[in-house]
């Protein structure tokens, strides 16, 4: 600080100066212009009559309420102690966490969401718009660190909601709508990932034996109604021994090993008749397996 003279603090329109002197206490602090006086000292009787009159008029404490056990702390809303871990991380607190509970907080989120929802939407937008990273890491923790409680509760709701007609309709008419985006979804993905697919798959049949069992029987009557309309097996074993044992997807010859394929699947509505088969090496058969032949050959470079 400047040192300047009472005098010349007086003329300059100053209330206070500083001399570099000490008073009789030890401060070098300001001093008032009006009747030199040290400042520190004045602050210092001023805080001790301030806690006096404090003590007279708390003798408890200013805030008894906020007493409670080490690693708690008392909600400023509710007034119960708490453990830490119920508070939010605050650093510009001096314990490092909010003055009101995680529960006080949620709650005053949807008072103020209530009494304003069409304004909470709005400012909720432009958060998100200025940091979607930010949003997006903060969402994926909470995911990550709720993993078994977000199932349970979806557990929960299905439970609840899968025996609504009127949800059942509605999510229905959602597949239906999508049925084309998501099939189209699901071929690329497992182009994509195809050995994290087969582990899923794996998996799955591991954890749900009945429903495989199920699907399985509901599949093989399905064959096997598909095939009692088609053609004999007597004719059908003479046009095998008969066609040539070339894949009719790679061209390549298979005369040692061959599969008879149905061009158009089972699965898809096809016939078992001879003018639905083709002869098919057991590589490109398990390939294509229940899928589209013209989207199959398309795969394989094939055009028609």
């Amino acid at each position: 600080m400047e040192i300047i003279s009472r005098a010349d603090a007086k003329e300059k329109g100053l209330t206070r100066y500083f001399s570099g002197e000490s008073c009789k206490f030890g401060h070098v602090s300001l001093r008032s212009v009006r009747d030199n006086k040290c400042v520190e000292c004045a602050l210092s009787r001023q805080n001790e009559k301030r806690a006096k009159l404090r003590g007279e008029k708390f003798p408890e404490g200013r805030d008894p309420w906020k007493q409670c056990e080490p690693g708690h702390k008392v909600c400023r809303k509710c007034r119960e102690a708490k453990p830490g871990s119920e508070f939010s991380p605050d650093k510009r607190a001096s314990d490092g966490l909010q003055s009101q509970c995680l529960s006080c907080q949620c709650q005053s989120s949807k008072d103020r969401h209530a009494e304003d929802p069409e304004g909470s939407r709005a400012r909720r937008k432009v958060y998100y718009d200025a940091n979607p990273e930010a949003f997006a890491a903060r969402a994926k923790a909470f995911r990550e660190s709720h993993r078994e409680h977000l199932s349970a509760l979806k557990k929960a709701y299905y439970d609840r909601v899968k025996l609504d007609s009127t949800w059942k309709q509605r999510m229905q008419a959602g597949r239906d709508t999508k049925k084309a985006d998501k099939s189209q979804y699901d071929r690329e993905y497992r182009a994509r990932n195809p050995e994290q697919n087969n582990q899923r798959a794996r998996a799955w049949v591991k954890r749900n034996p009945e429903k495989r069992s199920a699907i399985m029987k509901a599949y093989s009557a399905r064959r096997r109604s598909n095939c009692a309309d088609g053609d004999p097996t007597a004719m059908i074993c003479a046009w095998e021994k008969a066609a040539s044992k070339v894949c009719h997807w790679c061209s390549k010859k298979c005369s040692s090993n061959y599969h008879v394929d149905h061009y158009q699947p089972l699965a898809k509505g096809g016939k078992h008749v001879i003018a639905n088969l083709v002869i098919s090496c057991p590589g490109c058969n398990y390939r294509k397996n229940a899928k589209d032949p013209y989207q199959f050959a398309a795969s394989m470079g094939r055009l028609f």
